[in-house]
């Protein structure tokens, strides 16, 4: 004869829902995915800059000979002008 004894009282380790598991999973993928980004993104270093970045060191350049020599930081201006402008081929 086969008995069935139930234990009142007497709690089971609950396994995680759906949501729990998913939750899980998904912040492991996001940190996973930022990780994998990050390395493909190249270094600040690395990255060219934008004309109008160039044009602006070269004004800066043309500054300080805005006293000295007031026509080359006027050609300097101007070739940052056309530098910032000019549309690449």
């Amino acid at each position: 004869m086969a008995h069935t004894t139930f234990h009142a009282g007497m709690q089971t380790a609950s396994s995680p829902n759906f949501a729990e598991v998913l939750h899980e999973r998904l912040a492991g993928f996001q940190k996973s995915a930022t990780t994998l980004l990050a390395q493909l993104r190249p270094p600040v270093a690395l990255m060219r800059p934008t004309r109008a970045q160039e044009a602006e060191r070269v004004r800066a350049l043309a500054s300080t000979y805005r006293t000295s020599d007031p026509g080359f930081a006027d050609d300097l201006f101007a070739a940052a002008d056309r530098h910032e402008l000019k549309q690449d081929a």
